[in-house]
């Protein structure tokens, strides 16, 4: 009896070459395959190998007003490391860093070595358009969405990909073709442990929808993952290739998920880490032990329905902190529109969170 076809599937959070990447390894000598050890480039194959692009490729240097942090590198720096990629997803709050100069040359770059993209276009119907595989027989159809994409869309000729009811339709259209679903969501709160109700019900959409797998980044940290009903969710890969490390971005998962026509997904996760020389590499030993049981912990309250919880504790312990500094980082990059931009991507009930622990927090004590 012949053996049903399967898919390896490799997959990791957000790739950054610029920054202190692009200052500790572009020399002039040296290209991106230098920040990954030869035991990490070793687990970065399969048969579709999968992430975010969290830079653009492009030398333009006009800045968007709507990022506070610009990330871009040298198309030629980052080339050998993507092309061991066969899709990645543009769908991210970095995209317009550079404007629609920065989209294009991206664009063009991963056109040129012929690799698929998803989750940006000039409209929407182009941005939600999907990248489509066959691996030994198995139809694999990749998404890319984000909720938390800076493009102006008054300027820009550009549109990133968002996780509404039309994205939702079209997941539930190709997997009822019988295709195996994956999607990219970029979206929920940087620098949290744990994903806020707001990610983790539009993951839960997702899955709802028909995705066999979320990949999920953003959130700079790892946040662990969910199996349930023949669906695998990660909320956070955390910063794969990048160049911050505090606070828990020295951390990162890769991931390979195996996926037959059942549709159901195994998955065997890697815990990778990022030294003071940025290069990525598998943890060992008591280190790793230590990471497996700290991401467990984290798997097991998203599993326990504790993870809201936690997640507004946190947000209440740092409004002071990453909440309010990304908004003041917001208005030097682009006044009071690049605030409102921000404060409109957060939904009523985040803003009603805030609020809540703003005013618990001015409360006198005793």
């Amino acid at each position: 009896m012949a053996e049903s076809p399967r898919a390896r599937i490799v997959a990791v959070g957000d790739l950054m070459f610029g920054r202190g990447v692009t200052g500790a390894f572009d020399d002039g000598r040296r290209s991106a395959e230098s920040a990954l050890a030869p035991e990490t480039l070793e687990l970065l194959q399969g048969d579709l190998v999968t992430g975010n692009l969290e830079c653009l490729l492009t030398e333009a240097t006009e800045r968007s007003p709507y990022s506070h942090s610009h990330f871009k590198a040298r198309a030629s720096f980052a080339e050998p490391v993507l092309r061991r990629f066969h899709c990645l997803n543009l769908a991210n709050n970095h995209t317009y860093d550079f404007l629609d100069r920065g989209i294009a040359d991206t664009i063009a770059a991963l056109e040129a070595w012929g690799i698929p993209h998803v989750g940006v276009g000039p409209s929407e119907e182009e941005a939600l358009r999907p990248a489509e595989f066959e691996v030994h027989g198995l139809p694999i159809t990749v998404f890319g969405l984000t909720s938390v994409g800076t493009i102006d869309e008054g300027r820009s000729k550009y549109r990133c990909a968002r996780p509404n009811d039309r994205a939702l339709a079209l997941v539930r259209e190709v997997r009822a073709k019988g295709s195996v679903v994956i999607v990219h969501f970029h979206g929920g709160e940087g620098d949290f442990d744990h994903p806020g109700p707001e990610s983790r019900k539009t993951v839960q959409r997702l899955t709802e929808a028909g995705a066999h797998v979320v990949l999920g980044h953003h959130p700079h940290v790892v946040q662990g993952w969910t199996e349930t009903n023949g669906s695998l969710a990660f909320y956070s890969f955390g910063d794969f290739v990048f160049d911050k490390r505090e606070d828990g971005r020295d951390r990162a998962l890769l991931a390979e998920i195996t996926i037959d026509q059942t549709g159901v997904p195994s998955v065997t996760v890697h815990h990778v880490g990022r030294g003071d020389d940025l290069v990525v590499r598998p943890l060992a030993g008591s280190e790793q032990a230590a990471e497996r049981a700290r991401v467990h912990e984290l798997c097991e309250a998203i599993a326990a329905g504790r993870s809201d919880a936690l997640y507004s504790s946190a947000l209440g312990a740092n409004l002071s902190g990453s909440v309010i500094a990304s908004l003041k980082k917001d208005f030097r990059a682009g006044g009071l529109k690049a605030v409102w931009r921000t404060a409109r991507r957060l939904n009523p009930a985040k803003i009603a969170r805030i609020l809540k622990a703003l005013l618990a927090r001015g409360r006198p004590r005793g």
